[in-house]
Formats: structure tokens, sequence, C-alpha cells
């Protein structure tokens, strides 16, 4: 630790931690923390996707400490000091790589999405993300930022907004509030069930558009004006909409 303490002190403090999670018959806060621990981690894990939709969409350039690009669960500040398992995030970008664009591209977003222990959902919306924004520079470097508001029964637990850039555009949108959303940890929050009727502006974008999903390889129609959170959320929950409106192409 980076605290200074005298040797009698750190060595109250180690018997004190020893004791307080110690695996012996009748400690009852061990047995609260593991049950609690769950699904803490579930909805931290929500939070922190929905964080990195959020921060890869924004203005400004994306900060992501190295190591970070799947969990982290140290209980101290990130450190670009530490040993990488690269062949570990090489083998999942490889994997991702083969996936992208194909028929059973929106199947493995949702698999993700449902077991997201591993750390792939959130190295999926990283390289999904960058690979955007590889593609559209400007947009990114010189878009419009413009907030989008959210209507409908889980309207308090969605976060929605565009860049745009000529007739180019990306609408981000992420959820917020998950452990009040209503549903078991476990229970991936997407569909209709959990986000009924709740939608979003979209009257940016002409009617009939479908933006294609970069996250699941899905179109996803814009309904009177609006984006429903059911067809956004149909397989993963997190979204990173594109749309040209040049009506050329």
């Amino acid at each position: 630790s980076w605290i200074s303490v005298s040797e009698p002190y750190e060595a109250a403090i180690t018997e004190f931690v020893r004791q307080l999670l110690g695996r012996r018959e009748g400690n009852l806060f061990l047995d609260d923390l593991a049950s609690q621990a769950g699904p803490i981690a579930w909805f931290g894990m929500l939070n922190s996707l929905s964080m990195t939709v959020i921060k890869l969409a924004s203005p400004g350039v994306p900060d992501i400490y190295l190591g970070t690009e799947i969990w982290d669960f140290s209980l101290v500040d990130p450190d670009n000091r530490r040993p990488v398992d690269y062949a570990q995030r090489r083998a999942m970008l490889e994997q991702m790589t083969a996936l992208a664009g194909s028929e059973h591209m929106a199947n493995a977003a949702r698999e993700m999405a449902c077991a997201p222990d591993d750390g792939r959902a959130k190295l999926w919306v990283i390289w999904r993300a960058l690979e955007l924004r590889r593609a559209h520079p400007l947009l990114f470097e010189k878009g419009d930022y413009v907030p989008l508001a959210a209507t409908g029964v889980r309207a308090k637990h969605v976060v929605a907004f565009a860049r745009r850039h000529g007739n180019i555009g990306v609408i981000a949108i992420a959820g917020r509030l998950w452990a009040s959303l209503g549903i078991d940890a476990r229970v991936p929050p997407l569909g209709n069930a959990v986000w009924g009727d709740t939608s979003i502006n979209a009257e940016l974008l002409p009617a009939g558009a479908e933006p294609m999903n970069v996250l699941t390889g899905e179109r996803v129609k814009v309904r009177d004006g609006r984006i429903r959170l059911a067809d956004a959320f149909e397989n993963f929950p997190g979204a990173l909409l594109t749309y040209n409106i040049d009506p050329r192409k």
C-alpha cells in the first residue's frame, strides 16, 4: 500500500482482515458478503458496459487504462505498469473479428451480454466502437453532440445522444440505474419485457430510416420519430446506431 503505517498497526490491520474474511464456521459477515457479491458484480458489469458506450461515443479522446479492456477487479486505482495478458486479449479479438458482419453476430452479442463474466462483452464494445471511430474520424473529431430525450416507463434508466457531421451520424444509447430497474441479477436487461414502451427521440432521422447497430449488426426501425429501447436493446444492453441521411445512399 502507498499508505505508510507502523509494523504493529499493520499487523493488527492484517489480523482484523483475516478474522473478517477468514473461511471459518460462524463467520456470518463472510456469508452475507458472499450472497451480495454476485448481484453487485452483475450490476457493476452492466454499469461498466454503459460507461464504455458513453465514453467511446462522447466528444473528446476516450481514456482506457492499459489492461482494463476487460474487467479489472482490483481494489486500487488502475495502474498502467501492471503486466497485461495480451495473449488472452488477442485470442478474444480473433474470435470477435470472425463474428463481425456474420449472420451470427447478433446471437454472439446476446451470448456475451448474458454471460459477461469473462470480460468479452466490454472488449466487444471497445473494439466495435474504435472500429467505428476509425471509419469516421471526422464524425468523432468535429461532430455535433445532440442530447436525446427518453420517454416511457423506463425513461429514467436511459442515456442517449447523437453525434452528427454532415450526413453521417451515430446515436449512442446506454442504460443506467440498473439495480433499480426491477429485474433480478443475472437476468439480462433485454427486449420488450424489460423496456416496454420506453423510447428515445429520433426526429433527427428521416421517416423510415433504419440505423444499424454496430454492436449487433441489426437494423433498428424508427417508428413515428422514435426508437424503441426494446428494439435497440433486443440482444445487447447498449447500442451504437449509425446512419447516413444522404439520399443517394
